[in-house]
């Protein structure tokens, strides 16, 4: 009776083992599919970089600098801004005209860190800022931001210069989206301007898997073809929360109608790169 009991107990075993197999393989093979799926659809987002941008040697005198991700690695930063780009901003600061600021400029902000790059940069340039979720992601982080930042909090900020209009967005209180009156501002540029969108986080779906995180983000963001159908004119759409890791292109640039995405951030990681406006082109340079 034992030797039948025992037998019962073995075969029971290894029926669950089989079942619980079964069950099992089947999902782990849809994750790997999945993620190969996914790996597939990223390779090919980013062969679709369809613009391309001149490399600069050199800064030229009365250049506009936007900067993404400002602090750097998530890893390895050091506790400021990204070294290459404060010996890049240090060095050049006599002909960088203006330097806009796309978000993420520290990991942990203190008003200690604001007061210093203040002190390092704004007596040679103009400084402004669209914030990302490491200034205003917080309450603590939100108040440092307000009683630091000498700009305007009221968002969007239209900067007009020559013939560009900047207009920087708090893309964090709207979820990614482009609000309203950030639509309204734009619609009603004149055609002969050349309007740029500074912002931290991407404003499209189709180009979310190249964002750092997906932090802020609200569960629906409209596709390319749903945006152009709110904007009556060409328009360059510059995101910073990009580049943070080595998977992440340094620059990456669409256009979709009449609209011209770029996304840049730095990482830390050999090639990182800056955005360079100088007579109404866009250029990048390379941190040394």
């Amino acid at each position: 009776m034992k030797k039948k009991l025992n037998l019962s107990l073995i075969i029971l075993s290894i029926l669950g083992v089989f079942i619980s197999l079964y069950f099992k393989l089947p999902l782990r093979t849809f994750y790997k599919t999945k993620t190969f799926i996914n790996n597939i659809k990223f390779s090919k987002l980013i062969k679709n970089n369809d613009c391309s941008f001149s490399i600069l040697n050199e800064i030229p005198n009365n250049s506009s600098i936007i900067i993404g991700h400002l602090y750097g690695s998530p890893s390895n930063h050091n506790n400021f801004i990204d070294k290459k780009a404060e010996k890049f901003l240090l060095l050049n600061k006599k002909k960088i005209r203006n330097l806009f600021l796309t978000g993420d400029i520290f990991a942990e902000p203190s008003k200690a860190k604001w007061n210093k790059l203040y002190n390092l940069l704004d007596k040679d340039m103009k400084i402004l800022i669209a914030p990302g979720n490491h200034e205003i992601g917080e309450i603590v982080h939100l108040d440092i931001f307000n009683e630091s930042v000498k700009q305007n909090k009221d968002f969007p900020i239209i900067f007009a210069e020559d013939n560009n209009v900047f207009i920087l967005e708090n893309s964090i209180e709207s979820g990614w989206h482009i609000q309203e009156n950030t639509i309204k501002e734009i619609n009603n540029i004149p055609q002969d301007k050349t309007v740029f969108l500074l912002r931290h986080n991407i404003a499209t779906k189709e180009l979310i898997p190249l964002s750092n995180s997906r932090a802020f983000l609200k569960k629906y963001l409209p596709y390319s073809k749903e945006i152009i159908e709110l904007l009556n004119k060409d328009i360059i759409i510059i995101s910073g929360d990009g580049g943070a890791f080595k998977k992440l292109p340094r620059i990456f640039c669409r256009t979709y109608g009449n609209i011209k995405y770029i996304i840049n951030g730095l990482g830390g990681i050999e090639g990182d790169s800056v955005l360079v406006i100088h007579d109404n082109k866009i250029y990048s340079y390379v941190l040394k």
